[in-house]
């Protein structure tokens, strides 16, 4: 069986990046799919709320500089 990635996107997301994570973690659908969440180059601190769910099994990768929402799902899509 083939597994199910939810890749969001990201950029400067910090007030509402922990109750979309929050939910995520909430849902029935959680231990059967990995959450890789893609921050394009945030500058509010986004990265360091999602990196606090690291141990909860969310993965996130920074772009050092902004790719659009594009350049996030082709580094999802890469990474997956």
């Amino acid at each position: 069986m083939n597994k199910v990635i939810v890749c969001p996107p990201t950029y400067n997301e910090k007030n509402k990046i922990k109750s979309v994570i929050e939910r995520f973690l909430a849902s029935p659908v959680y231990q059967k799919v990995d959450y890789l969440i893609v921050d394009d180059a945030s500058s509010d601190g986004t990265s360091a709320v999602i990196q606090s769910y690291a141990s909860r099994g969310v993965r996130t990768i920074r772009h050092p500089e902004r790719r659009g929402v594009g350049g996030a799902i082709k580094t999802a899509m890469t990474n997956a």
